[in-house]
């Protein structure tokens, strides 16, 4: 079975029904944007133009020691879809 993380970040409406932007912030790094169906994001409130701290959910493609190689859901504007993230940036989604 595939491992999920769940992503902190900053959820923002999308442009079109059913999607959101994501921006993910890793400590010491440039932010990650991305648009990704509102599925796999998550914020316990309304969305709002001012965003929401929420978290989107990804899976884990590599665990490499301290840090895991994970799959971004969507489209990401700056770097690709895979990404490296500290452990204790994520939390489990089981």
């Amino acid at each position: 079975m595939t491992r999920q993380v769940k992503v902190p970040g900053r959820i923002y409406p999308g442009m079109f029904p059913g999607e959101v932007q994501v921006e993910i912030t890793p400590p010491g790094e440039e932010p990650i944007f991305l648009f990704a169906s509102d599925r796999f994001a998550s914020s316990g409130t309304p969305i709002t133009s001012d965003g929401v701290l929420g978290t989107v959910l990804a899976r884990v493609f590599q665990d490499i020691g301290d840090k895991l190689i994970v799959d971004l859901p969507g489209e990401a504007l700056q770097r690709g879809p895979r990404v490296y993230l500290n452990k204790t940036f994520v939390r489990s989604a089981d």
